[in-house]
């Protein structure tokens, strides 16, 4: 490489962490694919799959107190009380109406975006093939807003709720009489179970509404008394204060049929068709699913502080900081590392698991293929760990988060394979992705192991951000 080169590579290096200034996370929004990060100064971050300029943050953004993420777009809400939405438009979901203000909550559906104003009234606008932007005549006094697929719902100052647009699993037949709620959640697929939510009342009662081909839906009559709750596939378990333990739904393998006897339970869990109850003495009971052991609860397990629930395996922390998982082993994800203790916190995911120890370093094993175990080089100071089917997120104290394993998924409009160091996902490298990578490098922005990490070596470093901008301006790397 010549001198004139050399001197551009130093010159833009040092130009590039003038530009980066030092700020926390306090807020996290996830799409299909993509990641939105509000910061504490009032600017967002995103990374992730690009394909709908959902990560090109529109230049200047800044005073935002709120964020969504829909599949493709994503909206924010600023102090002002304004609203400003980019990526994906086909269904103008970002087209914000003229002259939206006193705006003071948002939603992202698929393709639908809502605002709840300062009146208690409601906005939306974008795809309304299933009424869902079709705001119910004189509905006013609203306080809280969520967005499904393909439907929409609001919670009013009187506890009682209204729900509008796709309804062919009953998501928007609210029960009769259903009052009192204190929160509202709207999710597909798994996110609250196969296609049925279920809602926890102030008075301790249990309502539950959308698809009901098991009868999920079909809460037993007289629950109550209930403190938690947890959705399988298809099924639900509920927690009551007594410490006794309900289950209905599909029962295919037995995961309704509660052990008699059991009692004195603190915290449950559930698989897709197993569940895990932690009693009070510390041991632990599973039933359901067994086709892998993961109801075959270790004999001599025992002084149990916290349960975990993957695929098709189980893990618990146990009181002196030792770990025990069983279940499908397939990748390892029962293999706890030899000498591991000190742990504070677990996760399971798909197919691997994770450990937060007392030292705030992060230890993850099991299926590896996307480098979801490939816990970032240096990783220290975390809190709090999560673990999704294929990657892992941690939180850092002074608000910073990192993830790792697989960050990209192509949707079916833009199956184009993104190249290595393009991070905004642009379908190109330019100096953008080099500012990402130094971003990332000292630790600004989450790490994006599989596209950041040119040299293969397992971190990012100052050695990936000179590749990048070496790609970036055409020399061979």
């Amino acid at each position: 490489m010549g001198k004139q080169n050399f001197w551009k590579l130093v010159l833009v290096g040092v130009f590039l962490f003038s530009l980066s200034g030092y700020c926390k996370i306090v807020k996290i929004a996830a799409g299909y694919g993509h990641n939105v990060a509000l910061k504490e100064d009032g600017t967002v971050v995103t990374w992730g799959n690009n394909g709908g300029g959902q990560c090109n943050v529109p230049s200047g953004l800044s005073n935002v107190k709120a964020i969504a993420a829909g599949v493709y777009h994503n909206v924010a809400l600023k102090e002002d009380g304004t609203v400003v939405a980019w990526g994906y438009n086909y269904y103008d979901q970002c087209n914000v109406p003229s002259g939206l203000s006193n705006v003071k909550a948002i939603a992202a559906g698929w393709w639908h975006t809502v605002a709840l104003k300062q009146d208690g009234t409601v906005v939306a606008w974008g795809d309304n093939t299933y009424g869902q932007c079709n705001i119910p005549s004189g509905l006013s006094n609203v306080v809280a807003i969520a967005a499904g697929w393909l439907h929409t719902v609001a919670l009013k100052q009187d506890g009682t709720v209204v729900a509008w647009g796709w309804n062919d699993y009953g998501q928007c037949n609210i029960p009769y009489g259903l009052s009192n709620g204190v929160a509202i959640a709207v999710g597909g697929g798994n996110t609250v179970g196969g296609g049925h939510t279920v809602a926890l009342k102030q008075d301790g009662t249990v309502v539950a509404w959308g698809d009901n081909y098991s009868d999920q839906c079909d809460v037993p009559e007289g629950l109550s008394n209930v403190k938690a709750i947890a959705a399988g596939e298809w099924h639900n378990v509920a927690l009551k204060q007594d410490g006794t333990v309900v289950a209905w739904g599909n029962n295919l393998y037995g995961q309704c049929n509660v052990p008699s006897g059991l009692s004195n339970v603190k915290a449950i869990a559930a698989g897709s068709y197993h569940n895990l109850a932690l009693k009070q003495d510390g041991t632990v009971v599973a039933w359901g699913d067994n086709s892998s052991s993961q109801c075959n609860v270790p004999s001599d397990l025992n002084n149990v502080v916290a349960i975990a629930a993957g695929g098709l395996h189980n893990v618990a922390l146990k009181q002196d900081g030792t770990v025990v998982a069983w279940g499908d082993n397939i990748y390892g994800q029962c293999n706890v590392p030899s000498g591991l203790n000190n742990v504070v916190a677990i996760a399971a995911g798909g197919y691997h698991t994770v450990a937060l120890k007392q030292d705030g370093t992060v230890v993850a094993w099991g299926n590896n293929e996307y480098g979801q175990c490939n816990v970032p080089s240096g990783l220290s100071d975390v809190v709090a760990i999560a673990a999704g089917d294929a990657h892992t997120v941690a939180l850092l104290k002074n608000g910073k988060v990192a993830v790792w394993g697989i960050q990209y998924f192509a949707p079916w409009e833009f199956e184009e394979q993104i190249e290595k160091g393009d991070l905004n996902g642009d379908y190109g490298v330019d100096i953008s992705d080099v500012i990402l990578c130094l971003r990332m490098a000292i630790g600004l922005d989450p790490v994006n192991l599989n596209l950041a990490d040119m040299n293969g070596d397992g971190e990012v470093d100052i050695v990936d951000v000179i590749l990048i901008l070496r790609k970036a301006i055409g020399l061979p790397i």
